[in-house]
Order: structure tokens, then C-alpha cells, then sequence
């Protein structure tokens, strides 16, 4: 997988470049983009783990914890594992998808997300 981030999104492609996730920051005062899809809190794929401070330790030390959470599928609950799923069939059909969360275009769960589906398309 490569990650490539801007100062206003960040670009996940699968390492064969057939597929691609954009991760785009998530406003108050402007719409999302069209077809985006929210993953923050509080929909089924939101991380339930907060910033401690704003450093880039604790961004990192919180996205580390979502991401061993995340990993646990047995643990999922029923509407994460749907939204999953809804989100592969989709970056399947179409080949791109763009995410948006608050974090981006700093480095964020949306990234987690992002791998696990571009290592599953």
C-alpha cells in the first residue's frame, strides 16, 4: 500500500493500483464531497478511543490502540462488521472511495480503515 499526504487529504492506493482511498478532513461549514462517506464518531466505524493531548505521540499511541482493536473482526459489532463490508463490496464495484473524518489530513483511524480494505479488495 502507498500513502501519499497533502496538506488537505490523504491518498491510500493498493499496492497493485487498481484501488484507491481518499481520506478527506470532514468540515462544519462546507458539505462532504459527493459519494464521501463519514467513518468518525459516532457511526459503526468511528474510533471509540480519544486523543489524550495534541501531540503526535498521543495521535499515534490512539490510532495504534484503534488499530489493535480494529483488528479484532470476532469482536466487531454487528453494524461495524456491515458498514465493512458495504464499504468492500463498494471500493470493489467502483474501485475508489473517499472517507472523511475531523483528523485528516493528519494521520488518523481513517488510515487504519483505509489499509484494512485496500488489503481485502
Amino acid at each position: 500500500m502507498q500513502t501519499l499526504r497533502s496538506d488537505t487529504d490523504t491518498l491510500h492506493t493498493s499496492d497493485d493500483g487498481r484501488y484507491t482511498i481518499r481520506v478527506v478532513k470532514r468540515q462544519r461549514t462546507k458539505p462532504l464531497p459527493d459519494g464521501a462517506r463519514y467513518v468518525g464518531r459516532p457511526t459503526a466505524l468511528g474510533s471509540r478511543f480519544k486523543l489524550k493531548d495534541a501531540s503526535d505521540e498521543a495521535r499515534a499511541a490512539t490510532i495504534s490502540t484503534f488499530a489493535e482493536d480494529f483488528a479484532d473482526e470476532g469482536a466487531w459489532e454487528p453494524k461495524r462488521a456491515e458498514r465493512v463490508a458495504e464499504l468492500l463490496a463498494e471500493l470493489r464495484e467502483t474501485g475508489e472511495l473517499t472517507l472523511a473524518c475531523w483528523c485528516a489530513p493528519k494521520a488518523c483511524h481513517a488510515d487504519v480503515i483505509s489499509e484494512y480494505l485496500l488489503t481485502r479488495a
